[in-house]
């Protein structure tokens, strides 16, 4: 199964888990990594490795991280030097419901991140009444 592991500032990203496990139930394969402020690079990056080495049982891993050149999101990208891995920033509810509802034990991670990036980009909509 492709694992997900979930990089966020603070408890963002187990909080966002939480409520994907009560939206769709079935949360195996996820994990979170929550990054504390003024955290060093080296502790945030292998505890990157350690969560992508649980997540990963053969077929690949994609690693959504909040925001692009953080720390969190510089140690995530470090480790898209692996083929196996696809990285996707901007983690959001909608993308993690995609990620879980789809079938993670066929294809590859990059297409799936790319099916997950594609419903995230669509849920985005504005609504604004003028008085």
């Amino acid at each position: 199964m492709i694992g997900v592991v979930v990089v966020t500032h603070g408890d963002v990203g187990a909080a966002m888990i939480d409520a994907l496990h009560g939206l769709v139930g079935e949360t195996r394969g996820f994990e979170a990594v929550s990054v504390g402020p003024g955290e060093p690079r080296e502790s945030v990056s292998a505890r990157v490795h350690a969560a992508r080495a649980r997540a990963d049982d053969g077929q690949g891993v994609i690693l959504c991280c909040d925001l692009f050149g953080s720390t969190p999101g510089n140690c995530v990208s470090a480790e898209a030097c692996d083929p196996h891995v696809t990285v996707l920033f901007g983690v959001s509810l909608p993308m993690l419901v995609k990620l879980a509802s789809s079938d993670r034990t066929h294809g590859d991670p990059a297409t799936l991140a790319r099916q997950a990036a594609d419903t995230a980009l669509r849920s985005i909509r504005l609504e604004v009444r003028e008085p």
